[in-house]
């Protein structure tokens, strides 16, 4: 198991699991490193650069695991373009980098609502997250434009991971992984 450890602050408990896009090893570091340097700042949690893709089924682990077995087989790594930057009031995406949807993610989005049997993909506003935090924007409006030229203006997702949302982001959990290479 991989622990995201951080700074605890104070934000929503949540309980449940994502299926998060994570990206290839020069996507992640420079994403990670902004992610980094806004944790330092605003006292908040450091996490794995990602995408949520999806959450899951209330199905017993080994049937979500099999179930993303299919999807990972059937699926290729995507290369994805960074759109704008945007700060809201939703503490999970106070400084989030939209990802232009394509064909490709939303075949995955498809794909995942099959095996999950339901509509379980995260299809509306797909984002990187930079910062969690209770902060108002205007605390943190000033990061956008360095966020902008920062940030890698195109990544490539090529692992789904399997992560336990239970609690606050230092209790998170990467319980597994599955490199997409179809």
């Amino acid at each position: 198991f991989h622990n995201l450890k951080s700074i605890p602050i104070d934000l929503p408990h949540i309980d449940h699991y994502s299926l998060w896009l994570v990206f290839d090893k020069e996507s992640t570091a420079q994403c990670r490193a902004i992610i980094q340097r806004l944790a330092k700042t605003y006292s908040s949690v450091s996490f794995t650069p990602h995408i949520t893709l999806s959450g899951t089924p209330d199905w017993t682990d080994k049937k979500i695991r099999s179930a993303i077995d299919q999807i990972a087989k059937a699926s290729s790594p995507l290369e994805l373009k960074t759109t704008a930057v945007y700060c809201s009031s939703n503490p999970y995406q106070k400084l989030t980098h939209g990802i232009q949807t394509t064909d490709q993610l939303s075949a995955l989005h498809q794909k995942t609502d099959a095996y999950f049997k339901g509509d379980f993909a995260k299809k509306s506003y797909p984002h990187i997250s930079y910062l969690y935090s209770r902060l108002n924007c205007g605390e943190v409006a000033h990061e956008v434009n360095s966020i902008q030229n920062e940030a890698p203006q195109k990544i490539i997702a090529n692992q789904l991971v399997l992560v336990d949302c239970k609690g606050t982001p230092e209790q998170w959990r990467i319980l597994f992984r599955w490199k997409l290479k179809n």
